[in-house]
């Protein structure tokens, strides 16, 4: 039995199918829903948090994810602060510019971003202390009452 000859025409279309694969980029499908899943996620965010801070239903938080086809521009705004990005970064956002950093024209974005959530943190750090040093004191107030 003679071995089956290849063609120039079946390299061709196993080149272009490879090349289909190797460069194919999986989230240049995603939906918004998705991205800000994503970008939810890599500011370590839960469902329930995001759903609070935008005062619906860790239920309807999560339909807005996965299976909403269109998300309405004021809730677009309300996520891209929650986030700390521009709203046209949720529609343009690609995981794989964080894991490749090759995205150069997102740098100064994503250290702006890390600054905000730094500061943000700080700002509740803050308000924490001076709830504590006040019911430190309405406590030392009360004993005085009591004692």
């Amino acid at each position: 039995m003679k071995p089956e000859e290849n063609t120039d025409s079946d390299l061709v279309t196993y080149l272009i199918a490879f090349n289909n694969l190797v460069n194919h980029n999986p989230y240049s499908m995603l939906t918004t829903g998705l991205r800000i899943k994503k970008l939810r996620e890599l500011r370590d965010y839960s469902q329930v948090y995001m759903a609070k801070k935008l005062g619906i239903s860790q239920e309807q938080y999560s339909y807005l994810e996965t299976r909403q086809k269109s998300i309405p521009d004021e809730q677009i705004k309300s996520i891209a602060a929650l986030l700390a990005v521009k709203e046209d970064y949720l529609k343009t956002f690609d995981p794989l510019h964080i894991i490749e950093n090759s995205g150069k024209e997102h740098t100064q974005e994503y250290l702006n971003i890390q600054n905000l959530i730094i500061e943000s943190h700080e700002n509740e750090r803050k308000l924490f202390l001076g709830l504590i040093a006040r019911l430190k004191q309405e406590l030392a107030e009360l004993k005085q009452k009591v004692g």
